[in-house]
């Protein structure tokens, strides 16, 4: 069964970059109403940002949102910076992670 896709053309929003990208046609045949958020890899459009692309049922985009923190889920590349909390204390961000999920 070939997957049918819609071309977008997204802009990195915060270097500007573009790049054309498919979207499964059948996403938007399942919406009829609000809008559509695709989350956007390093790497995809970029090499060095994450952002949130929204888009109306369409194929529209209704704007861009970009990410602060991206976790990956292998250990190893989870960065060794310690985080500063409220009270002045400070925790490693591995620590941090590990405490919220």
């Amino acid at each position: 069964m070939q997957v049918h896709s819609k071309l977008i053309e997204v802009a990195c929003p915060r270097c500007g970059l573009e790049k054309t990208i498919g979207v499964p046609e059948t996403l938007f045949s399942q919406k009829k109403y609000g809008h559509i958020k695709i989350q956007v890899p390093q790497g995809v459009v970029c090499q060095d940002h994450v952002f949130v692309v929204f888009l109306d049922v369409e194929g529209r985009i209704i704007g861009y949102q970009t990410v602060d923190l991206s976790i990956s889920s292998t250990p190893e590349t989870i960065p060794k910076e310690e985080i500063s909390l409220e009270d002045g204390k400070t925790i490693s961000l591995k620590r941090f992670i590990m405490m919220i999920g």
